[in-house]
């Protein structure tokens, strides 16, 4: 299962792309770091939610809702068999509300 919490309050410059790869933490080893296909795949996910343009930028300059969808995307990088989701339309515009909410809709009838 993976999370989105409902507000995220940025500590550290990470570029957003670091920040969504940060999602694979929990099947890491200790030893080991993000791949090069863990990368594609952030970048891939960034893709989908529209803010690949993002990538190198650093997560403290986003808005509220970039980092929502940054948060999304973190989430996603679990390849989570469910989504905790906390208000995970809070901060985001309209195309952006019907973006998420219509990929969540596509993850639950793939997951059928």
């Amino acid at each position: 299962m993976s999370d989105v919490p409902q507000e995220h309050v940025p500590t550290f410059p990470y570029r957003l792309i670091d920040i969504v790869v940060m999602g694979k933490t929990p099947s890491l080893d200790i030893f080991s770091s993000p791949s090069k296909k863990d990368y594609e795949d952030a970048k891939r996910i960034l893709e989908d939610l529209g803010i690949a343009n993002l990538a190198e930028k650093p997560y403290t300059q986003l808005g509220g809702g970039e980092r929502q969808l940054a948060l999304i995307a973190r989430a996603l990088m679990q390849k989570p068999k469910a989504l905790l989701l906390d208000e995970p339309t809070k901060h985001l515009d309209i195309r952006n509300k019907v973006k998420v909410l219509t990929m969540v809709r596509r993850l639950a009838y793939e997951k059928k």
